[in-house]
């Protein structure tokens, strides 16, 4: 069986034609020993070339794709390495990775290794194959192994490169297991501030102890690379300093001043075609918007959104006809490099967007890329009410609360005039998930139709990352497939490195909450806020995550910085009220709170969160009348059962604290998942015979 094995295994490599991967010349018996004849490889070998804290970006970046890439080759073929690790990569003098070995290393002893040397022997249950520190849970296991073992393997050399040691540390062979199976590594991001929090990200996700939570395949953790990498070549310096702009709203000189909406529509649209220009930075929507009828000097603009240029200019509608003027500004001299006026008909909006994003690529001495089709700027619809419809509905979603349901009513005739129309069905999907996080709707009312005008999006369009992040939101929060909302978000993240939206709730929901790895999710949160500046709903997100961590005091610091640049954003103002309950500050909670609800119409967020600031300060009274109130409301309206068992546990009614609990699970409660880690309810839980089994049914065992 062996001889088999080894002959078969070896016709496939043999079959393998790929640059990174050595050439099998043929294979050969003698004595009754096989062998393979290999082309030689000249250089060291990748562990000698790691420098203790790790390879430089630019090398870790091109090396860590071509070795993917082999992996993927093979795995392609049906070939599973096995034995994945830094001596069985090849760099040759010019710098070219060439991988050796694949699964057919050396015999040696059946018992485990401390040392850099392979044990193997073919697959059967009970015998150990690989080399100890870079072997799979399943390898050190004895179980049968397939790709995704290689994806673990990959994912421990990966950490090495970049940060120069394994993740997985013992000073014996027990304990090099007990590692293997139970640790979780340093984040990257502590090791290694220069590399994009991203990597990370990737390197957690192949390193996850069960293979079904692990990325699935080499060719989805090559993509993840390369998009780490342009992201990177954009916010270079080179690039940054004189290749990026904010795109300004452009104000609105119609004489309808209802028609805001339409040049908030039209700015938005630039700034997609702009997103299209390889190596160009644009400033991301929400920190562009945030200067908005501000008069703020364009110096000041350009050294906030650390970006060279601005693109300003106005919209003017009148019947039939469309007035676009543009101009571009450097903002370092005040120099405008390059400006036009468009008088068209209505109906040559979609060209004057083209024209004025291939100029601006132009003026930078960039391309624009073209889409299939012709056209830079994604191509939406062709029918002009049907945009309008959807200018209309995107301004309404952006109010949140109950402005939503209007949207979607927007969406729903712009639908029925083009039921192609991708990026309406995309924000359509949106509006239902908006609907079931924030408790307006039942879940199984709103979850169903956000998946359902997701995945006719992405049917129409595959690079929409508005629609893979919401159906992240649907996989993770609703079906608790959470191993398929990571692959959601890392799609949309590879279509849009900088889709705030995607990266955020990615961190939160999935990495804070479900994967239990605080640093790693404040990391990507740096990252985020770092890129997306003035976004006030990323800072509070932020918050919200930093109190999560325990830590109220940083939350409450970010809070005041959000309400700073919106002073009427509800979700800033909710997350202080939240933070300042986590502080054990009672008064200022109930405060807070009390501006929170005037500004939602008692919001049930606020209101929970207010019941259990009364509670915590003595006032059981007021605690209770907020619990039947909530109860009562239950009656006639969906309320989300987690904050009831938020409240019943602070009132100290753990057993009706876990029904609610469990009836937040059964419903599928978008915010459900958040029991296992909010610090003021999850210890209360915890002491309930029935936590392990809604952790179960949340997806999230410990």
């Amino acid at each position: 069986e062996s001889r088999e094995r080894f002959q078969s295994e070896a016709r496939a490599l043999a079959a393998l034609d790929h640059p990174n991967i050595v050439t099998v010349h043929s294979v050969e018996e003698a004595g009754g020993l096989f062998f393979l004849t290999m082309g030689l490889v000249e250089g060291e070998t990748l562990g000698t070339t790691i420098p203790p804290g790790g390879l430089p970006a630019s090398d870790l970046f091109r090396l860590a794709i071509s070795l993917t890439d082999a992996l993927a080759a093979a795995h392609a073929k049906g070939v599973i390495h096995r034995d994945v690790k830094p001596g069985n990569i090849m760099v040759t003098p010019e710098g070219r990775l060439k991988v050796l070995d694949f699964g057919l290393a050396k015999t040696g002893d059946s018992g485990p290794l401390e040392t850099e040397e392979t044990a193997f022997a073919p697959t059967r249950s009970g015998t150990w194959v690989g080399t100890m520190p870079y072997m799979s849970p399943e390898q050190v296991e004895c179980q049968e192994v397939d790709a995704r073992s290689d994806i673990f393997s990959l994912g421990v050399v990966l950490y090495e490169m970049a940060t120069g040691r394994r993740p997985f540390q013992g000073k014996s062979t027990a304990a090099l297991v007990s590692s293997i199976l139970r640790d979780t590594p340093p984040p990257v991001s502590e090791l290694r501030s220069d590399l994009p929090p991203e990597y990370g990200a990737l390197l957690s996700r192949c390193l996850q102890k069960a293979r079904d939570l692990r990325v699935q395949s080499a060719p989805e953790v090559k993509s993840a690379l390369e998009s780490m990498r342009v992201a990177e070549a954009a916010v270079a310096p080179t690039i940054s300093a004189d290749r990026s702009v904010a795109v300004l709203p452009f104000v609105n000189h119609s004489s309808d001043r209802d028609d805001e909406y339409f040049s908030d529509g039209i700015t938005e649209e630039i700034m997609n075609a702009l997103s299209h220009v390889a190596g160009l930075r644009v400033a991301a929507r929400t920190s562009s918007f945030a200067f908005k009828s501000k008069g703020v000097d364009l110096r000041t603009i350009g050294e906030t959104l650390r970006v060279r240029h601005v693109l300003e200019g106005s919209v003017r509608r009148s019947g039939n006809r469309l007035r676009i003027s543009a101009q571009l500004v450097d903002v370092a001299t005040g120099y405008h490099l390059w400006s036009e006026r468009f008088d068209r008909e209505l109906t040559d909006v979609f060209e004057i967007q083209d024209e004025i994003a291939s100029a601006i690529a132009s003026s930078l001495e960039l391309t624009l890329a073209g889409r299939e089709g012709g056209s830079a700027a994604r191509r939406g619809t062709s029918s002009l009410e049907a945009y309008d419809l959807y200018l209309r509905a995107l301004a309404l979603q952006t109010r949140r609360g109950r402005s939503v349901y209007q949207a979607i009513e927007c969406l729903d005739r712009a639908i029925a005039l083009d039921p192609s129309y991708a990026d309406a069905l995309a924000l359509l999907s949106d509006a239902y998930r908006l609907l079931a996080t924030y408790g307006f709707e039942f879940p199984a009312t709103a979850m169903p139709r956000a998946r359902d005008a997701a995945e006719r999006a992405l049917a129409l369009d595959p690079n929409l990352a508005e629609a893979h992040a919401t159906l992240a939101d649907v996989e993770g929060q609703f079906d608790r497939d959470h191993a398929k909302a990571f692959r959601s978000w890392d799609r949309a993240l590879q279509v849009q490195p900088g889709h705030t939206r995607a990266r955020c709730e990615r961190a939160a929901w999935g990495i804070c909450v479900v994967k239990a790895n605080v640093e790693e999710a404040l990391a990507e949160f740096r990252w985020a806020v770092e890129a997306d500046p003035l976004n006030v709903w990323a800072i509070a997100m932020h918050a919200l995550t930093l109190g999560l961590a325990e830590r109220p005091e940083d939350a409450l610091r970010e809070t005041t910085r959000a309400l700073e640049l919106d002073p009427e954003s509800y979700l800033t103002q909710f997350v202080r009220v939240q933070a300042l309950v986590w502080a054990g500050r009672w008064d200022e909670a109930i405060a807070a709170a009390a501006i929170a609800l005037r500004m939602s119409g008692r919001h049930v967020w606020t209101l929970g969160a207010l019941g259990v600031a009364h509670a915590g300060a003595g006032h059981t009274a007021l605690a209770k009348a907020v619990y039947d109130e909530m109860q009562a409301r239950a009656r006639s309206e969906y309320v989300q059962p987690f904050w009831l068992a938020y409240l019943a546990g602070s009132l100290g009614r753990v057993d009706q604290s876990m029904e609610w609990a469990m009836k937040a699970e059964a419903e599928h409660d978008p915010l459900s998942v958040f029991m296992a880690r909010w610090p003021d309810f999850a210890p209360k839980l915890r002491s309930h015979a029935q936590f392990p089994v809604l952790l179960e049914r949340l997806g999230l065992v410990r």
